[in-house]
């Protein structure tokens, strides 16, 4: 939990803040402050008005307003009513705007439309702001917002660019800022909490809104104050768009198609033909007053956002080059590795003996021209063997190493995302706005075999959701609450489930029986030299909690903040993976020699031992 304590010269909104501030002073034609004038601050989308009055100093202070397009009026008896259009307010603006009074009727109006530029008078922070009009017409791939974080200055992105859907929630935020560690990045949605634990300890985004659906994006690099905690690295402040007086709707289609797209560089050097990869992404959004027929209107109150994404994907996400037995090893004659050098001798482990004079070490005899006879390789092997593919080529190698190269693998995606946002205006000096979110994904991928022995299911379904009051309880004492929620889950299975015949390997009844048909799958086989197949099944369940209490304080030209944050992170885990039915690793222990602590060949042992069915460890 963190307490603050902040004085400036204008109320300034606090570090995670997804709203802006407006305030100024109201002067007369000599400079003086004016008391008592009326100030209204009104959202010209919105039609909400702020109804201020300025304080002995003359001063105002309009904090917590939503960005978007503002208008200021000032009037007091004895002066002619000013406005000041065209203001635009940025995520955490800071904005100060002095009006000046003309001696005259308040009936009487002046206009003021060209004025000195708006002042950034209380936030030395170093970032940029990236509004909806960028994130809706530069070509962002996948229509994923942190694209655009790159852009801030001192900021560099130090993920996987393949790794750049909108579904990738921690390769996307990998950013490192200002020289901090990657990964390290506070993320926040409408002032809470929007960050999860990633992979290697790094920070997730909790949530990806749709570009439809954000305001705007704040960066925020350096030269962070009080008010900012919880990020080693540096700041990503999105605010989502809030509903206007008029119903706004869009909708877009996006297709790519295989022959629309390169082939990967190393499928062209192993001589590999371009996938058949597809790619289908539609989004759309609706905006608007609350309206029912004959019971409500809305209209200056009460709005609603929502937005609607949804991917169908198949790319490539290969980049893996195995090792596979060619076709004579999977008979048990490695014969053609003897011809290389006697490093690659395979050794029976059926004539081991106490080695002569010693009393610590082992012998054992080669197999003769390298070829383990068929009557020794076990049936387990046989079985499974049917699980592994030949070669595509030859390899890279004298030795057949990286003979089963796999850049094309495809990964296949289906992912959607629902966004929600409404506000309400409860009365002038009280208003509240509430946010649910969550998305969908199902991802199939690693299936170099296209068998049971490989292949992996991602499930992710995170969740979220938001609460925000702020209430005046005068024009220079104003409370804001807030309250953000954040569940992310990931699972992971097998890509062709559970329910597995282990009898079907030639592995025991009785072993098979031990084991629950929802839990039973094809076992994990580690063969040294060669691959390891799927071993998968975990599931993560990530729960943050954000909570946030501050009160502005106006007095004279000055302004007093006191606020405190606080932030609760669970994590719930199991690990409930493959080797529940059964791990296998096969190395050299069984078939180097020809004493037992003789150095290994390069390749080939690991592979004959798994064909005698003489694991080096098992579970």
């Amino acid at each position: 939990m963190r307490f603050w304590l902040c004085l400036g010269l204008v109320v300034s909104a606090f570090g995670q803040e997804s709203r802006g501030t407006i305030d100024g002073r109201v002067n007369d034609p000599h400079g003086g402050g004016v008391t008592g004038a009326r100030v209204i601050v009104t959202n010209v989308e919105t039609g909400v008005a702020t109804t201020l009055t300025t304080n002995d100093a003359g001063a105002y202070a309009a904090p917590l307003l939503i960005p978007g397009a503002y208008q200021i009026a000032a009037e007091h008896t004895g002066f002619k009513r000013t406005t000041r259009r065209g203001i635009t307010l940025s995520v955490n603006d800071n904005l100060r705007i002095d009006l000046k009074l003309e001696l005259g009727e308040v009936s009487q109006s002046v206009d003021v439309t060209d004025s000195a530029p708006l002042v950034e008078a209380a936030d030395a922070s170093l970032g940029l702001v990236i509004s909806n009009k960028e994130l809706t017409e530069l070509p962002i791939a996948h229509g994923n917002p942190y694209a655009l974080i790159a852009l801030a200055p001192g900021t560099t992105f130090e993920g996987d660019p393949k790794l750049n859907r909108p579904y990738e929630p921690t390769n996307i935020v990998d950013y490192s800022m200002s020289g901090s560690v990657s990964g390290t990045t506070d993320i926040t949605l409408d002032g809470v909490s929007n960050t999860s634990k990633g992979s290697n300890g790094r920070v997730a985004a909790g949530y990806v809104p749709p570009v439809d659906a954000i305001g705007e994006v704040r960066v925020a690099t350096s030269s962070f104050d009080a008010r900012t905690g919880q990020t080693s690295g540096g700041l990503v402040n999105i605010s989502l768009k809030s509903g206007t007086n008029k119903l706004h709707g869009n909708g877009t289609y996006t297709k790519m198609r295989p022959e629309w797209m390169a082939n990967d560089f190393f499928a062209n050097k192993a001589g590999i033909g371009r996938g058949d990869f597809e790619y289908d992404r539609w989004s759309g959004s609706l905006s608007g007053p609350i309206r029912i027929p004959k019971l409500y209107n809305g209209h200056n109150r009460t709005f609603f956002m929502w937005a609607y994404e949804q991917l169908k994907d198949s790319r490539p996400r290969g980049g893996t080059t195995l090792t596979v037995p060619t076709s004579d090893m999977r008979k048990g004659d490695f014969s053609e590795l003897l011809r290389i050098g006697a490093t690659y001798q395979v050794y029976n482990p059926f004539t081991r003996r106490r080695a002569d004079n010693s009393t610590t070490r082992y012998q054992q005899d080669p197999f003769p021209v390298n070829i383990i006879p068929a009557s020794l390789i076990s049936p387990v092997a046989t079985k499974v063997m049917d699980f592994f593919p030949l070669p595509f080529n030859s390899g890279s190698t004298s030795d057949h190493r990286n003979n089963f190269p796999r850049p094309t693998s495809p990964e296949l995606a289906d992912y959607f995302t629902h966004t929600v946002r409404v506000d309400h205006n409860l009365t002038a000096n009280n208003r509240i706005f509430v946010r649910g979110n969550g998305y969908k994904r199902d991802t199939r991928r690693n299936d170099y075999f296209e068998t049971r022995a490989t292949g992996l299911r991602e499930k992710y379904l995170p969740k979220g959701a938001s609460f925000d009051e702020v209430y005046a309880f005068s024009p220079s004492l104003v409370l804001n609450l807030r309250y953000g929620y954040t569940r992310f889950t990931r699972e992971t299975e097998p890509l062709r489930g559970r329910n597995f015949d282990l009898t079907s390997l030639a592995l025991p009844k009785s072993f098979h029986d031990l084991i629950s048909p929802s839990l039973r799958e094809f076992p994990v086989f580690n063969i040294n030299g060669y691959f390891t197949s799927v071993n998968a099944g975990e599931a993560r369940f990530m729960d943050t909690h954000s909570a946030v209490a501050t009160l502005a304080k106006l007095r004279g030209n000055h302004s007093f903040e006191f606020g405190a944050e606080t932030r609760a992170y669970r994590q719930s885990r199991y690990n409930g993976n493959t080797t529940r039915s059964g791990r296998f690793d096969f190395s050299t222990t069984w078939t180097r020699g020809p004493l037992d602590n003789s150095p290994v060949a390069p390749i080939g042992q690991g592979f004959a031992a798994f064909l005698l069915g003489l694991p080096e460890a098992s579970s």
